[in-house]
C-alpha cells in the first residue's frame, strides 16, 4: 500500500505533528508513505521528519498557500499513491478541484483538525464546503464535538463523517530527560509553566501572560511557539511588568524534554479540535490547565484543571493553588495520566490503517 499525506507546510502545529507521528509510526508497520507539502519552507518539524523518515518528500515550492497553481502542481502526483490522506485548509481544496480534472485518482481521506473556522461563518463557503467535501471518500473528525459540528455545517448524516481521537506515545514523553534550570537560563529556584502553542488566533497568550502578575517572582513562563501574534505577547509582557519573566522559545522539537521540565503544563485557547498539546500536557506526569472551551473541555474536564477563557485572575489563583498545595497537585496528576491513556498513538495508527485498507 502506497499513501500520500498532504498538508499545507510542516509548522508548529497540532495537525502537523500528528503527520509527522502517522508517517513515521506507518513506515515502522512497513507501509510505503510519502509527505507532499504545498509550502517546503524548513521547520524543525520538517528538518527531524527528514533525519527519520525513509519516504519521499514532495515540495511544490516556496509560494503561498492559497495559489491557484497549486492545484495543476498537485494534481499528477497524486495518482501515484492508493490512497491519499489530506489535512487543513486550503490543501482540503485543492486536492478536491484536482480531481475534477480529466483522470483517475486514489481515494481521498480528510481529517478535521478544529471544531471550527471562519468559513462557516459565510454562506459562501459553506456551498463550497459542501460541494468539496463531497469528492473525499472518507472525512474523519478527531473528536465527536468537531464531527457535530461537521455535520452541522455539512448537513450530512452522522454515518458520512467517523470519530478517530489523535493519540501521543505517553510513555515516551515521561521518560525524557528534563532540562536544568542553567539550561534554560533560569534562577535555580524558578517554578516553571510551560505554554506550547503557535502564536495565531485561536490561541490566548496574552491571558496566561496577565496571569503572571498575581504570581510569585520565582514563576517563570516558557512560551514555545511562532507566529505572527508573538509581538504583541512580547509588548504585552512589559505591559505587565513581567517581561522578564516571560521566555520566548520560538519552535522547539525537545518538546518532551520541555514537558518534563515544567512545574505546570498550560494552554490558553479560544477553540480547539483535539489538542495535541492538551494530550501531551495531561500525558507529561504534570499538572494540566487550560481554558475551559470547546474542544478542550471534552478531553481535560474531570483531569485537568479548567479556567474561564480570558479571565487572567481565575488562571491565577488555580495556578496559585496547584503551586502551593501538593496534595491536590498529585491528584490532579494522576487524574491527567488515566485520561491521556485513553489516547493512544498505536490504536490511533490502527484505525487510520484499517480506514485505508477499506478504501483499496
Amino acid at each position: 500500500m502506497r499513501i500520500l499525506q498532504v498538508i499545507n507546510g510542516l509548522g508548529t502545529g497540532g495537525a502537523e505533528k500528528l503527520v509527522v507521528d502517522m508517517i513515521m509510526a506507518l513506515q515502522q508497520r512497513g507501509i510505503t508513505v510519502d509527505l507532499l507539502l504545498l509550502n517546503g519552507s524548513e521547520t524543525p518539524f520538517l528538518t527531524h521528519l527528514q533525519s527519520m523518515s525513509k519516504g519521499k518528500l514532495i515540495d511544490l515550492g516556496r509560494s503561498s498557500v492559497y495559489h491557484p497553481k497549486l492545484l495543476f502542481a498537485l494534481r499528477p502526483h497524486l495518482k501515484a499513491y492508493d490512497v491519499v490522506h489530506v489535512h487543513l485548509f486550503p490543501a482540503l481544496y485543492w486536492a478536491a478541484l484536482a480531481t475534477l480534472l480529466p483522470g483517475t485518482f486514489p481515494p481521498l481521506v480528510y481529517t478535521e483538525h478544529s471544531t471550527h473556522n471562519k468559513r462557516r461563518d459565510r454562506w459562501l463557503f459553506k456551498l463550497i464546503d459542501r460541494w468539496l467535501y463531497a469528492r473525499y471518500r472518507s472525512v474523519v473528525a478527531i473528536t465527536p464535538l468537531v464531527k457535530t459540528n461537521l455535520q452541522a455545517h455539512l448537513q450530512w448524516n452522522a454515518e458520512q463523517i467517523q470519530v478517530i481521537p489523535n493519540g501521543i506515545d505517553g510513555k515516551t514523553l515521561r521518560q525524557a530527560k528534563p532540562y536544568s534550570k542553567a539550561d534554560l537560563g533560569l534562577p535555580e529556584d524558578a517554578r516553571v509553566l510551560l505554554h506550547v502553542a503557535r502564536f495565531y488566533p485561536p490561541k490566548d497568550p496574552i491571558t496566561l501572560i496577565s496571569s503572571m502578575m498575581a504570581l510569585d517572582a520565582s514563576v517563570h513562563l516558557l512560551l514555545v511557539g511562532e507566529g505572527p501574534d508573538r509581538a504583541a505577547a512580547s509588548a504585552h509582557a512589559v505591559q505587565c511588568g513581567v517581561a522578564s519573566r516571560v521566555h520566548f522559545l520560538g519552535i522547539r522539537t525537545d518538546i518532551p524534554q520541555l514537558l518534563q521540565s515544567a512545574d505546570i503544563v498550560v494552554l490558553s485557547s479560544q477553540y480547539e479540535g483535539l489538542s495535541l498539546a492538551a494530550i501531551e500536557g495531561m500525558a507529561s506526569g504534570k499538572p494540566f490547565v487550560a481554558s475551559d472551551v470547546p474542544g478542550i473541555r471534552d478531553s481535560v474536564a474531570g483531569a485537568g484543571v479548567l479556567f474561564t477563557y480570558g479571565d487572567a485572575n481565575d488562571l491565577g489563583q488555580k495556578l496559585q493553588r496547584l503551586l502551593d498545595d501538593v496534595a491536590y497537585r498529585e491528584t490532579i496528576v494522576a487524574q491527567c495520566l488515566a485520561r491521556a491513556a485513553q489516547y493512544d498513538s498505536a490504536q490511533m495508527v490502527d484505525r487510520y490503517l484499517a480506514l485505508y485498507q477499506s478504501l483499496l
